[in-house]
């Protein structure tokens, strides 16, 4: 390769491939990047393969007795994508895993029958303790977290990215986390809103036409999620204000730790 290639993934698996055995697939989190999945392409390359025998490379290459179904995924063969977050959950913490699952079924990758049939593998209790909790619909990594993060605290649950329409049936805003019986839009704002006058603009002409609908919002950012506790106040606020009248919210913080820690290696 000459000097100016990029060392980007591609590289790195052209690179792989030619001393890996014939049959190797990409598997793990290596396989759900190549689906798309918004994971870091950091650390340690997965492979799987059926062959026997050693190969010294700075990935990981997983032995097992069959590969099953796989998929060409830009000239590279990848395990199914059930199979890849199969063997990803033995590394993932519970909401990543939740992050990814509903990552999975918004794109139609997998559905939910799939992995709650999940029960011949290492992490089968905690593939199904994670469906418990996955949606479909989810568009983002931090609409799971914001939603999971409302569960545990027991407030109501939100819909997920739902059409808001007019009196008329007319298409007005897809809403991230509507509450629609209270009328209240939670919805997280990246940094690029921020940056974009474009974004900003739209995103002032859709808050006014929502507004005039009778909607209000509670708009969120990384800092809210960082502090789960600050949210939930601020949806409960808004809430009470829309005209919930149910019970204050009580955030499980312990419990919330539990979804973060990432699984005890056996010994």
């Amino acid at each position: 390769m000459r000097a100016r290639t990029p060392r980007d993934l591609g590289f790195w698996l052209a690179a792989d491939r030619l001393i890996l055995p014939p049959d190797a697939a990409l598997s793990h989190a290596t396989g759900l990047v190549m689906y798309g999945v918004p994971l870091a392409t950091t650390g340690p390359r997965h492979w799987s393969t059926a062959t026997s025998g050693r190969t010294r490379l700075a990935v990981r290459l997983h032995r097992v007795n069959c590969l099953g179904m796989t998929t060409v995924v830009r000239g590279v063969r990848v395990l199914s994508p059930m199979d890849c977050f199969v063997g990803a959950a033995s590394e993932m913490s519970l909401l990543n895993m939740i992050q990814v699952g509903d990552w999975l079924l918004t794109h139609e990758h997998i559905s939910l029958a799939q992995v709650r049939a999940c029960a011949s593998t290492r992490s089968a209790f905690r593939i199904r303790s994670a469906a418990e909790w996955m949606r479909i619909g989810a568009e983002s990594f931090r609409e799971t977290s914001t939603r999971v993060i409302l569960r545990l605290s027991g407030l109501p649950q939100p819909e997920v990215n739902m059409d808001i329409v007019d009196a008329a049936g007319q298409f007005v805003a897809r809403g991230d986390l509507p509450f629609p019986r209270w009328k209240l839009l939670v919805e997280y704002d990246g940094w690029y809103h921020e940056r974009s006058a474009e974004q900003r603009q739209r995103d002032l002409l859709r808050r006014e036409a929502l507004e005039r609908l009778g909607w209000r919002h509670v708009v969120l950012t990384s800092q809210d999620v960082a502090h789960p506790d600050r949210l939930v106040g601020r949806v409960w606020q808004m809430l009470t204000v829309c005209g919930y009248r149910g019970p204050a919210p009580l955030f499980d913080q312990v419990r919330w730790e539990r979804f973060l820690a990432a699984p005890q290696r056996k010994r």
